[in-house]
């Protein structure tokens, strides 16, 4: 019996390999419509640094000194000559970020043909998906506090906020927005009209789930005009007659704004009590829990994406750079799930006649490492043999790196927890 954590794609083998070959040829593409190139002579001859080779390093998930990675990624590119930071840095200049958004779309449309794509396995006929947003912190210098929402000590500290869609069922990023504003119900909105636009209007609904920040009376009205179903957490002190009701409490509830909700109330295990807005009226409100703790995954992939891939770990410090990072990393974190996918299922195969207590999946951490030093390089193989060997072999190192999961794993939140940069259990990969 397979656990429900995985899904077991038996039709994708080996799917990742070609759309690591259509990664390359779209790349050249962009370089053929110079898209996103701000000078217009830029990348025109032929020199040190080709448009293809400045994307890639971009690309590239290390995170070592900018010299370094120059050394590790160029000559995967094709270019044998040595380069300096500074004439990267230049090169790089003259590329904005919308090439690497062009790319990230570009695997999003991909993903969307995988079988299995979010159907929620616990909720026939719900597509579901959690939104979340997180704070990002920018370099320290003027120009991104003038245009940036600051925090922190004296609210001197210039941070983006980032927000994401996430499918439930598998971790993938589906839609991502970067915000100059601290306006977590503004992407939302925008995710909203991303995700009409990508599931259309078939018989499948929508259901959202969302934290503590987005319930008010205006965006509840406005889920209710897009008619997507929900349900969404809401703050102890939102509503004050929602904070007189009892402890425990399951009925409807009219906003001043006119949506009519189900309000259901519990005890958490803490003793704290909780309280959640759904649309559903058909679950019980065990099911109701079950389905709110899945918003989780979003969580794990902000982990990935913080902590494993280091986003906040910019390469440079200028805007262009920041929103270049910011993009490569979300096509990097498409290209992990891709993998992912496919490793997962060569796990369980390899595990299926073993007396394991749990399940296993695939290493993250672990083979990001793995995708620092192959990914460039099976991207840029022209060769499909040699590509294929390639993707094998990081096949076998995810096969190698394993880690069990443990179903209904809880952790207690510790109040005034000491921050600090290094987690003992968020260890760095490289």
């Amino acid at each position: 019996m397979y656990s429900k954590n995985i899904i077991v794609r038996r039709n994708v083998k080996y799917r990742t390999v070609r759309i690591m070959e259509q990664v390359g040829r779209f790349i050249d593409l962009l370089a053929e419509k110079r898209i996103g190139i701000i000078r217009k002579g830029a990348f025109t001859r032929k020199r040190k640094l080709s448009y293809q080779s400045v994307f890639l390093t971009i690309l590239d998930v290390g995170r070592e000194t900018l010299q370094m990675k120059l050394a590790r990624v160029l000559p995967k590119t094709g270019c044998e000559e040595e380069c300096s930071q500074q004439a990267f840095s230049k090169a790089r200049s003259n590329m904005d970020h919308t090439a690497f958004r062009e790319l990230f779309e570009f695997l999003v449309d991909k993903a969307n043909n995988t079988p299995d794509l979010c159907t929620h396995e616990e909720i026939p006929g719900y597509i579901v998906v959690a939104i979340d947003g997180t704070k990002v912190s920018l370099p320290n210098l003027p120009e991104f506090r003038e245009k940036y929402f600051t925090t922190g000590a004296g609210a001197k500290s210039p941070t983006a906020l980032v927000s994401t869609v996430v499918s439930v069922t598998d971790g993938r990023i589906i839609d991502a927005v970067w915000s100059e504003k601290n306006d977590e119900r503004k992407c939302a909105q925008h995710h909203m009209e991303v995700l009409k636009e990508y599931f259309g209007d078939g018989g499948t609904t929508v259901m959202l789930l969302m934290d503590r920040g987005y319930p008010s009376d205006d965006f509840l009205r406005d889920i209710a005009e897009k008619e997507f179903a929900f349900c969404l957490r809401c703050r102890n002190g939102m509503n004050k007659d929602i904070a007189a009701l009892p402890e425990v409490y399951d009925g409807e509830y009219l906003f001043a704004g006119g949506a009519k909700v189900r309000c259901v109330r519990f005890a958490l295990d803490s003793g704290e009590t909780e309280t959640l807005l759904t649309s559903d009226r058909k679950m019980s409100v065990e099911d109701l829990k079950r389905l709110y703790f899945r918003r989780w995954k979003a969580e794990t992939e902000y982990l990935t994406i913080k902590k494993r891939l280091e986003l906040e770990n910019f390469t440079g410090k200028t805007e262009n750079s920041v929103l270049q990072d910011f993009w490569a990393l979300m096509c990097a974190d498409q290209l992990l799930w891709m993998c992912e996918i496919e490793a997962d299922p060569l796990i369980v195969e390899d595990r299926k006649d073993k007396p394991n207590k749990y399940q296993y999946k695939m290493n993250r951490n672990m083979f990001i490492a793995t995708m620092k030093d192959k990914l460039v390089e099976t991207i840029c193989c022209k060769y499909p043999k040699k590509r294929k060997i390639l993707f094998d072999k990081m096949m076998d190192d995810a096969r190698k790196h394993v880690i069990p999961i443990k179903p209904d794993r809880t952790t207690p939140r510790p109040k005034n927890k000491r921050k600090t940069e290094y987690s003992f259990n968020n260890k760095h990969n490289c």
